[in-house]
Order: C-alpha cells, then structure tokens, then sequence
C-alpha cells in the first residue's frame, strides 16, 4: 500500500505546530530568552550552526571548523527556533551564558551525578558532563560538607626484638582515678600507676623515672599530643633521659593502637576485679605471666624468666629461659600479615601531599572541611601541618582531602574551568595501578570457578 503524499502546504502546517508546541514549553521568563537569543547571535560556533541549519550541513565532518565538529553527530538533532539553538528539546546554551547555567543548576548544591541529570533534561552543549564535573568539584561549600575520607592501609610499627625498646605510653581514667599506663612493643608487658595528686607534666615524669629504673630507659617512647606529654617539661625530661619521643597526630587514637588497646584490656580487668572485690596487682600479675600466642608471657619476653604467682608451680619453670628470637619474629610477621588482610580488604591508599598544595583538612574529627595549606610533610608517616588563617596545625592524611581541582579560597564556588584543563580526576584516592577488577568499594571480582579456564 503506498504511502499517502504530503503537500508543502501541510508539511510546513506541521513544522509550525511543532515549533508552537516547543515554544509554549519553554519554561523561561521572557527576560531570560531574550538574553539567551543575544548570546546566542554574539557565539559564533552557534551563529555558524543556525547558517548549517538554513542552508544545509555539510556532507563530511572534516569540512566544519574545530568548534562545530563536536555538533556535527548531531546535526540530526540539532534545529533552529526564533533564533534559539535547540538539541531536541533541550536548548543549547551559548558558551558565555554557561557559567550562570552551571550555578544555577548546582543551586541545591546536589552531587555531581545528580547535576548531571538535572542539566540533561533542560540544557546541553559539548562536555557538558565534564564541565558540570569540574564545576562542582570546585565548590567550596560542598567540600565542606563532603564525607570524610576511607581508611587508609594499615601502617604497623616498627620496633627490634628488645624488651623496653619501644613503649607506648597513655593516661586513662578508671572510678574516678586517672593512671599513667606504659606498654612494651615487644614484650606487651604492662605497667600501671594511680596518679593521686592529679596529672600534671611533673607527677607523670616522676612515675615514668620510677618505671625506666626498673626496666630501663627505652629508645623511643610514643605518646599521644595531649597533655601532659605536649609540655616543655616532658621535652626536657626526654633530652635528659636520652629518649626520643614521638607522638601521634591529633584525633587519631588509632596511630597509638598498641596502648589503646592495651587500655581498654586493663580497664576491662580493673572492672571486673572491683566487682568481685578481688586484688587488681594480683591480676595483673596474672596478665603478666600468661603466654601470648608467641608461647612466651610478657614477663618471659621482658626478663626472661616466670613471675611467680599463687598458682603452684616448681623451681625449674622460674628459672631463666632462652628466648629464641626467630620464633617470636615469625609469630610477630604472621600476626602483621593476618591482620593486614583482614584489616585492609575495605581500606584505600589516599593520594600523597606536598608543600605548597591547597588542601581541605578538618579542626576536629566531626567538624567541617576548611581550606589551609600544607607547609611540612612529616616526619612522621601520613602527618603534615597545615597552615590556615586560624594558625598551624598538625593533621593525619586521613583528615586532609585533596581537591581534584584547584581550589579558590575566596569564592563559596568555582567557575567553568578553561578548555586546556586537563584534570579529570575527582577522587582522593590513589588509582589501582594493576589491571585487578575491583568495584568501586575496593572488593576484587572473581569470577565463578566454572568461567575459569582449566589450565
């Protein structure tokens, strides 16, 4: 059956009613239009456009400037009404208008997805994706709010197979009491003292001379950056005693784990022991001499030898035993192994720092991103200090972001990037460098046992 012709007369009746109905829903105030038409006659790639819909495209792309080749797929598309570019039904807005678009559609300060699909049903020019994706990374208030960082791997200390070479040292509070607690790296042997008259920089280092001269003066001593270990008098007592002393960055318990972990174990015992009303030095002798799954006790690890305690027990077994290093740094590199498996299946290497670049850091843990700039990386591993109007401040990595774009200071948003920048990375987290299949969340894919071919 044929198809029935069309005169001119009723295919231009239709073209009008198409151009009628694409008017009468357009949504724009009549100021806006007419500023949009102004545009539009002053860009000359639309200009150029609106001539290739009067008089015909031309048959290859080669034949078009630069400008228009990247409307040239489009051409299909692509139509002219009362001097308004259009791509279907979504306007083409000149190049000096798109700023005012952008900020207009990152009004609600949405998420770059979200801008993307809000633009995509109203407005379009090339790179319109990437543009909305620059724009929005640039936006300070957003980075204010944006959610904090992932997990970066786990980071072990290092320390020698010595007893009291490396200690970690904390204050915790427990009915009322604050004490002094000290950890051996390697030993894991425990020292505990009740500071009665408070925990002033003078009282802590009185209690910490009276533990070195049992054991000895360690090497390195770690710390928190709170009081009383952030005072001169505790530099000077480390200069004295010929210790370094190294403290961990603010808001980051975890960098100190072994002592926080350490505390929390012997809180747990002092609760218990003040529920039964038992002895608490007697159940910390207990921990002392309870073998780890080194097979040794902390007191065997520090002295080389078991404590005795009421549980009956022959001469032979207190007396001075070998300890075979060997065993005990295999056990130590197996435990760092396992833990570093299970601990770092979520986790992801951030990008590294360095002096001079313009970063986002927070003051506290649930605080809000502020600008600064890194002056200093170090010496500690993922520590920087940050300058900032309010001053200097010390930071771990995981509290400071990097913003994919350069960041403005002044302005609560950027504005369109230049055409030359070439920047399109938006995470903070350094790219998977191997060719592992990975989900956005770090889990590798693995395929089912029967796509794998046998080999």
């Amino acid at each position: 059956m044929a198809l029935p012709e069309i005169s001119l007369e009723d295919l231009d009746n239709d073209l009008d009613l198409h151009v009628n109905l694409i008017l009468s829903n357009l949504s724009v105030s009549p100021e806006k239009l007419k500023e949009i038409q102004e545009l539009t006659s002053k860009d000359k790639t639309l200009c150029q456009i609106i001539q290739y819909c009067k008089n015909g495209w031309p048959e290859h792309k080669r034949s078009v400037s630069e400008d228009i080749r990247p409307y040239f797929p489009l051409k299909s598309e692509i139509h002219v009404i009362n001097d308004i570019v259009f791509k279907s039904n979504n306007i083409i807005i000149p190049e000096s208008f798109r700023n005012t678009i952008l900020d207009i559609i990152h009004k609600g300060h949405q998420g770059i997805n979200s801008c993307i699909r809000l633009a995509k049903t109203a407005v379009y020019w090339p790179k319109i994706d990437s543009d909305i994706e620059k724009y929005v990374g640039q936006c300070n208030i957003c980075l204010s709010f944006r959610r904090n960082n992932s997990k970066e791997p786990l980071l072990h200390h290092d320390y020698k197979l010595l007893p009291w070479n490396k200690v970690g040292i904390d204050l915790f509070d427990f009915d009322g009491g604050k004490y002094l607690i000290v950890v051996d790296y390697y030993s894991k042997y425990v020292e505990i003292a009740l500071l009665k008259c408070g925990f002033a920089s003078n009282l802590v280092i009185v209690q910490l001379k009276s533990i070195f001269a049992r054991h000895g003066i360690p090497n390195i001593v770690v710390s928190d950056n709170g009081p009383p270990f952030n005072s001169s008098e505790f530099r000077s007592f480390a200069k004295d005693w010929d210790f370094q002393h190294v403290t961990s960055s603010p808001y980051l318990s975890c960098s100190n784990g072994m002592v926080e972990r350490t505390v929390g174990i012997v809180k747990n015992m002092l609760k218990k022991c003040h529920a039964d009303k038992s002895d608490p030095y007697l159940a910390l002798l207990m921990y002392r001499n309870t073998p780890k799954l080194n097979h040794y006790s902390p007191a065997e690890l520090s002295m080389s030898r078991s404590l005795r305690t009421v549980i009956p027990i022959t001469e032979s077994n207190l007396q001075f035993k070998a300890i075979n290093n060997k065993q005990v740094q295999e056990t130590i590199e197996k435990q760092k192994v396992n833990s570093s498996f299970y601990c770092n299946k979520n986790r992801k290497q951030l990008k590294p720092l360095s002096v001079g670049d313009k970063i986002m850091f927070k003051h506290k843990p649930n605080g809000t991103w502020v600008p600064g700039i890194v002056s200093q990386v170090g010496p500690e591993p993922r520590s920087f200090i940050v300058n900032s109007p309010e001053g200097s401040f010390r930071r771990n990595r995981i509290h400071i972001i990097k913003p994919s774009h350069s960041l403005d200071l002044s302005e609560n948003h950027g504005s369109l990037p230049s055409s030359n920048t070439c920047d399109d990375n938006t995470s903070d987290v350094v790219d998977n460098t191997d060719n592992t299949d990975r989900s956005r969340y770090g889990r590798v894919y693995k395929k089912p046992s029967r796509y794998v071919e046998s080999c």
